[in-house]
């Protein structure tokens, strides 16, 4: 019951108040169903570790960045298969497991599906109660370490969403405003 009362007040709050809201992960999902999209147990499977998010075309320019990819930290097995109806959200990056990993509209909502505050440690505690045979955990935390050393973009993504917060939802920083601390 607590779900359903989380999203009565989150369409309360969306209609109510014109505040910019940030969601991650089940903020995410509860965002898209109280916009009137579609969340389900993810058909694809389970989505963990150390995930490489491809941005679409317009989560490049509503982000600033020339990134096409990023890598961060993702634990869910629930995923928006629909996106919201609302005007003028756009889908920000895809997975092969995820089709929709965040969303944007201007003034109002900047959302992410992954976990820019969970180390890589963390993430391997989580996963390891997802009842994965012991063989094929200790093959999936040696990848994580491996990908790890390469590197994560959780405080880049972190940045976005801080600085979408400090402006008011007005706008995102750029990769150029995040560089130079004008966040």
């Amino acid at each position: 019951p607590w779900i359903a009362n989380l999203l009565s007040f989150m369409k309360m709050a969306w209609e109510a108040t014109e505040l910019p809201i940030v969601g991650v992960c089940f903020g995410h999902q509860i965002m898209a169903k109280a916009l009137g999209g579609e969340v389900t147990l993810n058909p694809q499977g389970l989505e963990d570790g150390i995930t490489a998010i491809r941005l679409t075309d317009e989560g490049r320019r509503m982000l600033g960045t020339s990134k096409s990819s990023f890598a961060i930290n993702a634990a869910h097995q629930d995923a928006v298969i629909t996106m919201p109806v609302t005007p003028g959200i756009v889908n920000m990056g895809t997975t092969s497991l995820c089709a929709f990993q965040g969303m944007h509209l201007p003034g109002r909502l900047l959302t992410v599906q992954n976990h820019p505050e969970l180390t890589v440690p963390a993430t391997i505690d989580v996963v390891s109660t997802h009842g994965m045979d012991q063989a094929a955990f200790e093959a999936w935390r040696e990848r994580q370490v491996e990908l790890e050393q390469k590197g994560l973009d959780d405080v880049w993504v972190g940045g976005k969403l801080l600085g979408f917060i400090l402006r008011g939802g007005k706008s995102i920083p750029s990769d150029v405003e995040l560089e130079t601390g004008k966040v």
